[in-house]
């Protein structure tokens, strides 16, 4: 499986966008944790595509920092650093 993760913008305002190209599986879980480690937010990956708006499990924006991901896509994962600016 030939797969390619793309998250943009980082750094960002609010909104990124994960963008997960050559998988055909049913779906991808995304996790999203903070610099503790804490889990914010998970979300499914349909269609390729995920979109985290910045806001934690109960819909509250969360503090301007560096956030880390996990995306699991079949037997690969993918793990990176967000920067989420607010203004």
């Amino acid at each position: 499986m030939n797969l390619k993760l793309t998250v943009s913008p980082n750094p960002s305002r609010g909104d990124f966008l994960f963008a997960l190209s050559g998988f055909e599986g049913k779906g991808a879980d995304l996790r999203i944790y903070d610099a503790s480690g804490r889990l914010v937010r998970k979300l499914n990956v349909r269609g390729g595509n995920a979109l985290w708006d910045g806001k934690d499990r109960g819909g509250r924006k969360v503090r301007s920092g560096i956030y880390f991901y996990r995306l699991r896509a079949g037997n690969r994962v993918f793990r990176g650093r967000l920067l989420l600016f607010r203004g």
